[in-house]
């Protein structure tokens, strides 16, 4: 889904891209790569219940540590002035077909270390006007439950993942690249792209497992594998078809990418329904 705000990015980018790589020797990061970890960020913050994805938020604040004046100056071209993040943003909420009440404002400013709390290379803050009652509002910045993912059966790392994110990216190989080489999606749980006949069933972009918000359950999501994915749960295989919602889990789910196999838990053993 990246490939056309990156090519878009990428013809801006190669301009400064040589004055980048001079400014900040210590951050072989390139501005490209900036972009798509903020975009992957704000991907993270996209909320999902029955009604589909939504995006809550008035507000991205983006900070960079406090630099000198070249250095900001390269930093407020490449985001603010030639190619605004604010539109791959847009592109972004817009591609996800999120329901927003009204664009989000973008800002871009910088920060001492003090202020920045030893994040790097950026910090990147959501704020939102409330608009609900104070009950829903509160459900929503309610932490989200632990859950954890062990591998039963093929060669992953981890062997055990905590789930702390509200999109964790299940394949094989950590990092994807598109055909420009930026990196197009990191997977949270790998599993090895060797000859083992197991993980050769596992997609290199294989499933997500998503938070949704509005029920504050986690559902599993095939990204159209070649080899599917499958829950066994009470004696029988429950099918997650390619390309949908997905299923919701329940606590003690095995999940099965391919012919690789995870156990999903849950604290208290929640038993959420299909």
């Amino acid at each position: 889904m990246w490939d056309k705000v990156r090519r878009a990015a990428r013809k801006a980018e190669d301009i400064i891209h040589k004055r980048i790589d001079s400014l900040f020797p210590q951050d072989p990061a390139s501005l490209l790569e900036l972009r798509h970890q903020i975009l992957e960020n704000v991907e993270d913050n996209i909320e999902f219940d029955r009604g589909g994805a939504s995006f809550p938020y008035d507000e991205i604040r983006i900070s960079f540590l406090q630099a000198d004046e070249d250095q900001r100056d390269v930093l407020n071209r490449a985001f603010v002035e030639e190619r605004p993040i604010r539109n791959d943003i847009v592109a972004l909420l817009h591609t996800h077909q999120c329901r927003i009440a009204s664009e989000p404002v973008v800002v871009v400013q910088f920060m001492s270390e003090d202020q920045m709390a030893g994040t790097s290379p950026f910090r990147i803050d959501f704020s939102r006007r409330p608009r609900e009652a104070g009950r829903t509002l509160a459900a929503r910045h309610e932490p989200q439950p632990a859950a954890m993912l062990t591998v039963l059966k093929g060669a992953a790392d981890p062997i055990v993942l905590n789930v702390r994110k509200k999109r964790t990216r299940i394949g094989r190989v950590k990092e994807l690249f598109d055909l420009e080489g930026a990196i197009a999606r990191r997977n949270d749980l790998t599993f090895a792209d060797n000859d083992d006949e197991v993980n050769a069933t596992v997609g290199r972009a294989h499933a997500t497992i998503v938070f949704d918000g509005g029920t504050r359950d986690f559902r599993v999501v095939d990204e159209t594998s070649r080899f599917g994915t499958r829950i066994f749960r009470d004696d029988r295989t429950i099918n997650v078809l390619p390309g949908g919602r997905g299923i919701t889990l329940r606590d003690g789910d095995e999940i099965y990418f391919g012919r690789a196999c995870v156990r999903f838990e849950t604290p208290g053993g929640d038993k959420a329904q299909n």
